[in-house]
């Protein structure tokens, strides 16, 4: 209560807009992180190593196979694959984001080792799966 014998339940005009303005601020990192570390990680791998480290996707039914599952999502078979997953990655990483880092990371964590699983127990043995689409239609699930 004030002096006056009113009282002033009012938050503070700014808070609001600060908390939006950095859960817009994390979103916003978070999808342009995604677009270029997966750009960066094409280039250089088109232009230092040829493409040799497509060789490093997911191997289905191999043990040694595994380990795509964590570099896989990073890795691309053309420019046009790395293309079709970059604005829909981004837009559901912004997306993501705007509940915070700990809930992108959360959901970007579980959705790869799903999707990375799933690929190593489906997928024909004798291939490799490369590409960041099981993490985008992921991350769509997840928004769904």
């Amino acid at each position: 209560m004030t002096m006056g014998g009113t009282s002033r339940n009012q938050p503070a005009p700014t808070s609001t807009n600060n908390r939006g303005r950095g859960r817009i601020s994390t979103g916003l990192s978070l999808a342009l992180g995604f677009l270029a570390v997966e750009w960066s990680v094409h280039l250089i791998n088109a232009v230092v190593f040829g493409g040799g480290l497509s060789n490093y996707g997911i191997r289905p039914l191999d043990v040694d196979g595994l380990w795509g599952i964590i570099t896989a999502p990073l890795l691309h078979g053309s420019l046009e694959h790395l293309m079709s997953n970059s604005l829909p990655g981004a837009l559901f990483c912004f997306l993501i984001g705007l509940s915070g880092r700990r809930v992108w990371w959360e959901v970007t964590l579980i959705t790869t080792v799903v999707a990375g699983l799933g690929t190593w127990i489906l997928g024909g043995a004798g291939t490799s799966h490369i590409g960041a689409s099981g993490l985008v239609y992921g991350w769509l699930a997840y928004l769904v």
